[in-house]
């Protein structure tokens, strides 16, 4: 069996974290920056400084407000956080155009309803805007390793996924399977990828590694891993599953129970959840 970690460690060509993302945080760590100073950054990319544009002009965004044409007053609409979320949403997006047999819209619109749903939760878990954005970041990296999977062995991965496709009733979940055919799932391959070649944090890292752990209190999770799982969980029982045929549990509304959160809270997070998302995958993705 090959390993694949250390197929992962030895290649030199796996993406880099895009120039704009360096700027981009860089920039935003001086509490001083200017609309006009992100805008700068974000012109260098027409087609990200359109999709601003267009998020910003959404419903969600524009709030019937007339639509704005400057990229300027796009991202002060939107806020720096939601810019730099947007543009980091969009710059994965590019960089892993991989080839695999799966359905891309859903997988990405999968990937940013968790990030959505995540940085959304940990708001509603009082958590600071620090960790929000860690939240997001994490969730829409969770599944990140399938794409590095279809990167390294693409040819062996899309067979594998083929196979699972082809089955009348799958049984077991994609990262059991992952292990048993590969010798590593797609958590840990994507949680060694971000820490190896992009050093994320380690808040990040771990929330990619245990987006599977079971959600029935035998394991103790950080914060932002505990967001991240539960929102996965929950993404994947709405209309956000990521086009991979697989078995999952069916999601216990305990869960939330178990975070202090009541019906009303939860209703309000599933409303915002779906309709942010569909506002952000149609104005990222189209359609």
């Amino acid at each position: 069996m090959v390993d694949i970690l250390e197929m992962m460690r030895a290649r030199g060509d796996l993406p880099a974290l895009p120039d704009i993302l360096i700027q981009l945080n860089k920039k935003l760590r001086d509490p001083n920056v200017s609309m006009g100073e992100i805008s700068a950054i974000i012109e260098v990319e027409p087609s990200f400084a359109g999709k601003v544009s267009s998020l910003a002009n959404s419903a969600f965004f524009a709030g019937g407000r007339k639509e704005v044409h400057d990229l300027k007053m796009a991202v002060a609409r939107l806020g720096l956080s939601e810019v730099k979320n947007l543009v980091f949403t969009l710059a994965v997006h590019q960089l892993f155009s991989v080839s695999l047999d799966i359905d891309q819209k859903r997988f990405w619109t999968h990937s940013l309803a968790v990030g959505t749903g995540s940085r959304n939760l940990a708001r509603m878990l009082g958590a600071g805007r620090t960790d929000r954005e860690v939240a997001y970041m994490a969730g829409l990296l969770h599944d990140i390793g399938i794409l590095v999977f279809g990167y390294l062995i693409p040819m062996d991965y899309s067979a594998f996924l083929k196979e699972i496709q082809a089955e009348q009733k799958v049984t077991r979940s994609l990262h059991a399977l992952e292990w048993d055919r590969f010798g590593v799932d797609h958590p840990k391959l994507g949680a060694e990828f971000v820490q190896t070649w992009w050093q994320l944090n380690e808040e990040i890292v771990l929330a990619i590694q245990h987006h599977h752990v079971p959600l029935n209190g035998e394991f103790t999770l950080p914060p932002v891993s505990r967001v991240v799982s539960v929102v996965n969980s929950y993404c994947s029982s709405l209309d956000f599953s990521n086009s991979i045929k697989t078995f999952r549990k069916p999601f216990d509304k305990k869960v939330f129970y178990d975070l202090h959160l009541n019906d009303e809270q939860i209703d309000q997070f599933t409303l915002e959840l779906k309709e942010r998302v569909s506002q952000q995958a149609a104005s990222i993705y189209g359609g």
